[in-house]
């Protein structure tokens, strides 16, 4: 099967569930062909070829595309060019809005929406209108849509009326197979508390900072790219930037505490972590902000959450002062592998192939 996969981060980020995803399909001997398009101050010009079934392209466009049509009709005709060869069985979209710029011979294939995110969270006024008539345009196209929470799940059959006999929900997961890196952690002063993974608006500054002004002797070390503007920061609390996704579960391993520490919002309450099972794999104590998609973590001893009844600071506390090890739910990590998610979004895109087969014949 030849597989168009439109992924809403670059190749070159810190690896979530598109790069999962889409190498996971090649893996299963699927054609797959990667295309990232985004503003030019986000994102240069690449060609991906790696063999194996998996290629692609990712293309700077231009900026301001929700807000002035326009320039929306000049990035159409411009990925257009660069994609005029591309062929594909099926469409896995996760961007609406940048979806309006495939060539027709794309636009006609079978879409799949792969929805991660509630996309009009990330948006307000004209923009967040955009998302939204660009958002029910493409749930009204789908074939399937596969949801990678329950929240967002019910979320666009809320918005949209999103026909239930459309939705999968598969969830985000971890990757079980990967060879540990053979180089040494960033030597970290103890006790780490170790955060993994973008450091976004949505980052609970408040909270960490107020346990670094009370514990000067905790070192925060917060691992990952920085996409936004970052407060002014005590000496324990260092930004480490992102490292390569083979090292994560060694440094992590290196850690004492995993913190996981979220402002509640729309956007939050409809993630899925990756980074929660990733923890899990690394056997350390855990502290998350809490949101009802995690209920399902609070079986596993390592897990505290804060919030209402605690706060951050009180759940590092507890966490310093108890078991600095947990056993690995390796059965839960298993059913929740991303080989695992792989194989079921694969037979969603057969199924969705092969309907379009018995209607044309």
């Amino acid at each position: 099967m030849r597989i168009f996969y439109q992924s809403p981060v670059s190749y070159g980020w810190i690896r979530q569930r598109p790069h999962f995803m889409a190498e996971g399909l090649a893996s299963a001997g699927h054609q797959v062909f990667w295309f990232y398009a985004a503003s030019f101050t986000k994102c240069r010009f690449r060609r991906l070829d790696y063999g194996h079934g998996f290629a692609g392209v990712e293309l700077p466009v231009l900026p301001f595309a929700t807000r002035f049509r326009p320039l929306g009709w000049l990035n159409r005709i411009w990925v257009s060019f660069w994609l005029r060869r591309v062929r594909a069985d099926v469409v896995i979209a996760t961007n609406p809005v940048a979806l309006s710029w495939l060539p027709c011979s794309l636009s006609a294939m079978p879409h799949v929406y792969d929805c991660m995110d509630v996309q009009t969270a990330f948006f307000t006024g004209l923009r967040r209108r955009r998302m939204e008539e660009a958002e029910r345009s493409l749930v009204r196209k789908a074939s399937a849509i596969v949801a990678s929470s329950d929240a967002i799940r019910d979320s666009l059959a809320k918005n949209y009326l999103a026909e239930d006999a459309l939705m999968t929900v598969v969830s985000n997961g971890v990757q079980l197979s990967e060879s540990e890196s053979a180089i040494a952690p960033i030597a970290v002063k103890h006790p780490s508390i170790a955060y993994f993974g973008t450091i976004a608006p949505w980052f609970d500054w408040d909270s960490v900072l107020d346990a670094a002004a009370r514990h000067p002797e905790w070192r925060f070390d917060l691992f990952g790219p920085c996409d936004c503007n970052a407060p002014e920061l005590p000496a324990n609390v260092v930004l480490r930037g992102a490292i390569p996704h083979e090292s994560v579960m060694v440094q992590a391993m290196s850690a004492d505490v995993l913190i996981m520490p979220f402002v509640r919002s729309e956007l939050i309450d409809g993630v899925d972590p990756v980074k929660m099972y990733e923890y899990l794999r690394a056997g350390r104590p855990i502290v998350s902000s809490w949101w009802p998609l995690l209920e399902k973590f609070k079986q596993f001893e390592a897990v505290r959450f804060y919030g209402q009844e605690c706060s951050l600071l009180d759940c590092l506390v507890a966490a310093l002062a108890g078991p600095r090890e947990f056993s690995v739910p390796e059965r839960f990590l298993e059913d929740n592998s991303w080989w695992t998610k792989v194989m079921a979004i694969d037979a969603v895109l057969k199924r969705c192939v092969a309907d379009r087969k018995e209607a044309y014949r």
